[in-house]
């Protein structure tokens, strides 16, 4: 290689690293930016069981809490009243539990379970009345048709508002919400998470 060569190829190399460089450089900032600003909180809504549609960074204002921005009500019809649709010609009612639940849709309005309390009630993830048929044994405690009930104990990590998501019945010495990324804001000035 010649000498012209050379001096072209460090003249080249020096316009990208005074010029070229910088400005991909803040582009990319720029652009990590926008990106942290239009990233989606994730959490469980406070009101429901769907995901906060929130900004990430809502979560630096303790004001504000978990939304989803919806109803946080079911829209979906109920399974008790469309299993008897065919015996009664009652009209279907709509669900009356929370958006996202994880159990059988229930109006809450005519006796197609127990109502009663749930035995689990005062645990996290508790549809709150018993799903048992009507007038099941009295033997039975009531229970509700939540799949699983979580110990509702506050977060072992220091500072995190949360409650333990984990199933109360499992032995543990940890409280686990389920944020799972950090919850701290970031110290760099206008980082934006």
């Amino acid at each position: 290689i010649g000498t012209t060569d050379k001096r072209v190829k460090r003249s080249q190399d020096e316009v990208v690293a005074k010029f070229i460089k910088p400005f991909i450089d803040n582009a990319l900032n720029q652009l990590q930016t926008m990106k942290n600003l239009l990233m989606l909180c994730g959490a469980k809504c406070k009101h429901c069981h769907f995901l906060c549609l929130l900004q990430q960074s809502h979560q630096q204002s303790s004001e504000i809490e978990h939304d989803c921005l919806g109803s946080h009500q079911c829209d979906q019809t109920c399974n008790g009243c469309q299993q008897s649709k065919g015996e009664t010609n009652e009209e279907v009612l709509l669900c009356q539990l929370q958006s996202g639940h994880e159990t059988l849709h229930e109006c809450r309005q005519r006796s197609h379970t127990c109502g009663k309390d749930c035995s689990l009630k005062k645990y996290g993830h508790c549809s709150e009345k018993c799903g048992l048929k009507f007038g099941h044994s009295s033997e039975t405690a009531c229970i509700c048709n939540s799949p699983i009930h979580y110990c509702n104990e506050n977060c072992s990590l220091p500072g995190c508002p949360n409650k333990c998501e984990i199933n109360y019945a499992k032995e543990h010495t940890r409280h686990e919400c389920y944020e799972k990324r950090c919850t701290k804001c970031c110290e760099i000035p206008k980082c934006g998470t």
